[in-house]
C-alpha cells in the first residue's frame, strides 16, 4: 500500500541533507560528529530552504531531529513539527507519554533507549507551553551508555549558549527550561519514505 504525502517543499530534502551531512567529513562514526557544534537558529525549521542559512545561522531542534532521523534512514515528511511529531503514529510509535519532572527520569524504569529515539521536553510553570505539545522542545537519542542511559542530542538556546549539544538525564533535570518530560516515539521500521524526484516524496508502508 502506497500513501502520498503532499508537501510544500520544491525539491528533494534527502538529497538536500545528504549535501549538508558529507560536505566535509568521511565516514562520519556517529551523529555526535556529524552536529555538534551547529549553533542554534529558533527560525530554521525542517521546511529551511538554503543550505548555507544552516551552516552560517544554525538550526533549531526539529530541524535536527530530521537531519539526524535522516541519516539513520527515516526520511518524514517535512511539515511535522514539535506536535506533528508527537501526535503521529504512522511514521512513529509511542514509547512512553507521560508527563512528569524531568527530575525523576534518574529514579523511574525507562523503556529500553534505541538511537532515533525522539524525546520530548517542555517548560516547567504554567505556562501554555508546557502541556501544548506545539512548544515542545525536541531532543534524539545518538547514543546509548554501557549501563542503557540514553545520550540526547539536541539543538539548545539557555543562558547565552545557543549550540547543538549532547546531554545526559541529569543535564535536563538540571535545566531551567527542560525540566517537564512529556514522552518517547520511535521510528517505525516498517514506513519508509521513498525520494521519487526532484519535486515530490512518496511515503510507502511496507
Amino acid at each position: 500500500m502506497r500513501v502520498r504525502f503532499p508537501l510544500s517543499a520544491p525539491y528533494s530534502f534527502d538529497k538536500f541533507y545528504k549535501k549538508l551531512l558529507h560536505r566535509n567529513l568521511v565516514a562520519p562514526k556517529h551523529l555526535t560528529e556529524l552536529f555538534t557544534g551547529y549553533k542554534y537558529e529558533f527560525t530554521n525549521g525542517p521546511l529551511v530552504k538554503s543550505l548555507d542559512q544552516i551552516e552560517q545561522d544554525g538550526l533549531n531542534c526539529q530541524l535536527l531531529v530530521h537531519m539526524a532521523l535522516e541519516e539513520l534512514g527515516f526520511s518524514l515528511p517535512k511539515w511535522m513539527r514539535s506536535s506533528e511529531l508527537f501526535e503521529d503514529e504512522v511514521f512513529l510509535e509511542t514509547v512512553l507519554k507521560q508527563q512528569i519532572s524531568s527530575r525523576k527520569l534518574a529514579h523511574m524504569e525507562l523503556p529500553d533507549s534505541r538511537v532515533g529515539d525522539i524525546w520530548f521536553f517542555s517548560n516547567n510553570g504554567t505556562k501554555s507551553d508546557n502541556s501544548d505539545s506545539k512548544f515542545f522542545h525536541l531532543a534524539v537519542v545518538s547514543q546509548v551508555s554501557q549501563d542503557g542511559m540514553p545520550i540526547l542530542l539536541h539543538a539548545r538556546k539557555e543562558k547565552g549558549q545557543d549550540a547543538v549539544v549532547e546531554w545526559g538525564i541529569d543535564e535536563f533535570k538540571s535545566s531551567e527550561l527542560y525540566r517537564v518530560f512529556q514522552g518517547i516515539k520511535r521510528p517505525r521500521r516498517e514506513a519508509v519514505c521513498l525520494s521519487e524526484s526532484e519535486e515530490q516524496f512518496g511515503y510507502e508502508i511496507l
